[in-house]
């Protein structure tokens, strides 16, 4: 019987935190909400309100003993951002080109196609790239 462990899952960056830090934020700054604000024009046209802050703080009892307490932020790092669609898909265009990578497999070939208690993650081959892992081009 093998003892090999499974191989570890490759993800694409996770874009609405990649362009927090290239605007400036902390570098542990991590999104909390997205909301679209932007909902009766064109996708190039559109926006999101993407909320978010430093959470240090752990949460120090029950079922999630340990992890980061997102009701509350460290004292002046929480920002709303407003980011184009425009804005996102650069940034993805960008990641790719530096690494050759689908964006949004992040390479591995496989994306997300569900989750369940039951069964966990589910994946399935990834339509962008199909398969390939490899940048697309437009």
């Amino acid at each position: 019987m093998s003892t090999q462990a499974p191989p570890v899952r490759v993800e694409p960056p996770d874009w609405w935190n990649l362009i927090a830090h290239q605007r400036g934020c902390h570098p542990a700054w991590r999104w909390l909400t997205v909301e679209t604000i932007d909902h009766t024009v064109p996708r190039d046209q559109a926006h999101c309100l993407v909320s978010g802050g430093v959470y240090s703080t752990l949460v120090k009892s029950g079922p999630r003993k340990g992890k980061p307490n997102y009701g509350k932020p460290d004292p002046g790092t929480e920002r709303r951002l407003v980011i184009s669609f425009v804005e996102l898909d650069a940034c993805k265009a960008q990641w790719e080109a530096e690494t050759g990578k689908c964006s949004k497999c992040g390479g591995s070939g496989e994306e997300g196609a569900g989750w369940s208690k039951e069964g966990g993650s589910r994946y399935r081959t990834c339509t962008r790239c199909n398969g390939s892992g490899k940048a697309v081009t437009p």
